[in-house]
């Protein structure tokens, strides 16, 4: 009799230890978004300690707002999504590449320029979140044309909610 109770013990473990696994789901993440920059004068319709601010919509989850901020802990950007019902997704990204006007891979405009275009590709990685994004983790990249003060983006990649 005591070997079968450990052994139904152990069978039970298995299976409440393998649930959590069963319960995450990877998802596409794909996400279009429009974005206003810091003037070289300073006026900004962004929040304090934000260099650009926007709004756009993933699919399957709705409309968000957009906070993009410079991180010195990590020398990262971090993109900071707030969506309809206050979930917050956090991501933070990386360069890749850059492209400017006539293909070029720098740029000789200076500080005050604000007509250059360009294609920034950056890489992101789930940094955390708040509500329905509490324990997600992703990664992707950021594919981010801007020319002027007004940028447009596009992420791709995937998520994993717990």
């Amino acid at each position: 009799m005591h070997r079968r109770s450990m052994i139904a013990t152990a069978v039970i473990v298995a299976l409440a230890a393998a649930a959590p696994a069963a319960s995450a789901q990877t998802e596409p993440f794909n996400a279009t978004y429009n974005e206003h920059f810091i003037p070289p004068n300073g006026n900004t319709r962004c929040p304090e300690d934000t260099f650009g601010c926007g709004n756009g919509t993933a699919a399957g989850l709705g409309a968000f707002t957009i906070e993009r901020a410079f991180d010195e802990d990590c020398g990262c950007v971090v993109q900071a999504l707030t969506f309809a019902d206050g979930s917050m997704l956090f991501l933070n990204e990386d360069f890749l590449s850059f492209t400017g006007p006539g293909h070029s891979t720098s740029s000789h405009a200076p500080n005050t320029s604000e007509g250059h275009p360009s294609v920034l590709i950056l890489s992101w990685t789930v940094a955390g979140g708040t509500g329905s994004f509490a324990e997600a983790t992703g990664t992707g990249t950021d594919e981010l044309t801007s020319a002027g003060l007004i940028g447009t983006g596009t992420l791709a990649g995937t998520i994993t909610m717990a």
